[in-house]
């Protein structure tokens, strides 16, 4: 049998299990003590060789349902079909009044632009 060569995930691996409760919970505080790390960085590295462990072997088993992630869009989509109401407006009867361009509506003229001041 050859000579065993320690690896890091295998050693990462070892104090997970050392620092794991009966119920399959690992106390990532005191793996991260062992290991000289952050808590989020030691439960972040443990997902990341699970995830890479049941991608090279095809494990699939331990994953929830609801686990799988979202499949990106490749930014292309139909669009919707016109509808009789959203034709191309090349009717030569307008459907409203234009509005007017200086602003006023009811042809009193233009509006004077005040900044606030009254007027007398």
């Amino acid at each position: 049998m050859a000579p065993y060569q320690s690896d890091d995930n295998v050693i990462f691996l070892y104090h997970c299990l050392q620092h794991c409760s009966g119920d399959g919970k690992i106390d990532w505080e005191a793996v991260a003590v062992a290991i000289g790390s952050t808590k989020g960085a030691s439960a972040i590295r443990y997902r990341r060789l699970k995830e890479k462990i049941e991608q090279d072997t095809g494990s699939t088993a331990s994953k929830p349902s609801g686990a799988s992630k979202a499949k990106k869009s490749d930014g292309t989509r139909k669009r919707k079909a016109p509808t009789k109401d959203e034709d191309d407006d090349d009717d030569d009867k307008p459907d409203k009044a234009l509005p007017q361009v200086d602003g006023a509506a009811d042809g009193a003229g233009p509006k004077r632009q005040t900044r606030g001041k009254k007027l007398d």
